[in-house]
């Protein structure tokens, strides 16, 4: 059963029409269908727009790079068959992948935060923030390290730093006035 087909199911259901079957999906169509991840969404995006392609768009209008990624997400989630994906999801799934893209992942949102007063990265999975004095630990994470080191490259590359096994540590200022050290 598709996830139209459950849908429908549980609508006429719902208004009576339906008979006596139950509104909530079988066991095996629950196991078939898997939740979405940013990952997922990065590799089926590739059927509708090729990377050469966005990075061509991006190096010429970030605005159009943007909404042929959104564009390309919108593809995918029409066309999904094997995972649940609620418009929540879908929403949260397409802003995460276009701040991978063109942002800084999943510390976007304490960067556009003015409350936020610093980011500590440790690793993939350990993300803190300090908020008002107070160090937090976040629920964010990258999909593995190596996207922080992207990120670390995209962040140090306009500076004309890198940081690598040659050059292991680095301090620096960004333009927005945020300091990195790695």
């Amino acid at each position: 059963m598709s996830l139209l087909e459950m849908v429908e199911t549980a609508e006429s259901s719902k208004t009576g029409f339906g008979g006596a079957g139950s509104a909530t999906p079988s066991l095996d169509t629950e196991q078939h269908l898997k939740k979405m991840t940013v990952s997922d969404l990065r590799d089926a995006v590739q059927k509708y727009v090729s990377l050469d392609e966005l990075a061509e768009l991006l190096f010429n209008d970030r605005k159009k790079a943007e909404a042929e990624l959104r564009g390309a997400c919108d593809q995918v989630f029409l066309n999904n068959q094997d995972y649940l994906c609620s418009a929540e999801d879908q929403a949260r799934l397409t802003t995460s992948l276009l701040d991978v893209v063109f942002g800084m992942g999943p510390i976007e949102e304490f960067i556009d935060d003015d409350s936020v007063t610093e980011i500590m990265i440790n690793g993939a999975n350990e993300i803190y923030i300090e908020r008002r004095g107070v160090i937090e630990k976040t629920n964010k994470k990258f999909a593995n390290d190596e996207q922080v080191r992207v990120l670390l490259d995209k962040v140090l590359a306009p500076l004309g730093r890198r940081i690598d096994e040659s050059s292991p540590m680095v301090n620096a200022r960004l333009e927005r006035g945020h300091r990195v050290n790695a």
